[in-house]
Formats: structure tokens, C-alpha cells, sequence
């Protein structure tokens, strides 16, 4: 069924080919108001104007809508040319795991093993570094040996027992 215009009156409704078609009646004022209220509200937290220029949003005051954008595919062009040259000059991935940057990655091995030898590895650096520190000497053999130094009168009542 089309929606075909009708004039009831001064007003037109439209004629859905059903009989509850309602038109709305309410006046307009209403809803303007609560547009200029909520319009009032999101102007209160609008950033200022200077913090919009600051950021590159807006122009500047006397600038004109063109030179801004000229000034801003400008800039994209910098930095989209400065990342292809960085881009260009990073390492190979083998080098980065031969720098410890990034791991090695095998295909052809189960991603959980991988992950339980690196548990592994990382379970034995802490043992080790665990018993190293436990047979590190403390610091009164250290001012006995005379590595550590600290007051002269310190210094005699170790040394001396």
C-alpha cells in the first residue's frame, strides 16, 4: 500500500490505507526547548576554542579552512614519509632474535611447548641466580677482606673481631 496524502481539514495526514494511522499534533515549542537545552549542556563541556587550535582541530584565528588542510596533508606527508624511511631501516626479524629482542619462532613446534620451555628457562635462571646470591658474601667479610669500607672506628671493631 502507498502512502497517499489527504487533506483532513487545514492540516495534511497521510492515509496508510488503514484506519489508525495517527498524526502527531504536539506542538513544536516543546521540542525546541529541549533541543536548546541540550544544547546549552554539551556547549558547557565544549573544549575552548584556543585547546581546538592547540590541537590541530581548528585553524588558527586568521588563517584561512584551506591553508589549514594544505598545512595539514602537509604534515601527514612528513610523517607518512619519515615512518617508510624508519620503516625501511628497521633490522631483519634475525637479527632481533639474535639480540634477544625478539624470540625464535618455530612453526613446526607446538605453541604450548614453547611456552613451558620458556617457563623452564626462566625457573632455571631464578634457581641459579638464587643459589649465586646465597653464597655471596655479606658485608662483614666484605670490610674484612677490605672491598667495603665504611667509619674508621667501624672498620677496626670488625677487622679486629
Amino acid at each position: 500500500a502507498s502512502a497517499v496524502p489527504t487533506t483532513a481539514g487545514d492540516s495534511p495526514a497521510w492515509d496508510m490505507g488503514c484506519a489508525g494511522v495517527a498524526v502527531d499534533q504536539t506542538p513544536l515549542q516543546l521540542q525546541i526547548q529541549r533541543n536548546r537545552e541540550s544544547l546549552e549542556k554539551k556547549l558547557l563541556v565544549r573544549r575552548p576554542m584556543t585547546t581546538l587550535v592547540e590541537q590541530g582541530i581548528m585553524p588558527e584565528y586568521k588563517t584561512s579552512p584551506s591553508l589549514h588542510m594544505q598545512k595539514t596533508k602537509l604534515e601527514r606527508a612528513k610523517m607518512g614519509d619519515m615512518l617508510k624511511s624508519k620503516i625501511s631501516h628497521r633490522p631483519e626479524r634475525t637479527e632481533l632474535v639474535h639480540r634477544h629482542i625478539l624470540e625464535d619462532f618455530r612453526p613446526h613446534v607446538d605453541p604450548s611447548l614453547c611456552d613451558r620451555q620458556r617457563q623452564l628457562k626462566r625457573a632455571k635462571l631464578a634457581d641459579s641466580l638464587a643459589s649465586q646470591l646465597s653464597h655471596r658474601p655479606g658485608p662483614l667479610e666484605l670490610i674484612q677482606k677490605n672491598i667495603l669500607h665504611t667509619d674508621d672506628p667501624v672498620e677496626q671493631a670488625i677487622k679486629e673481631g
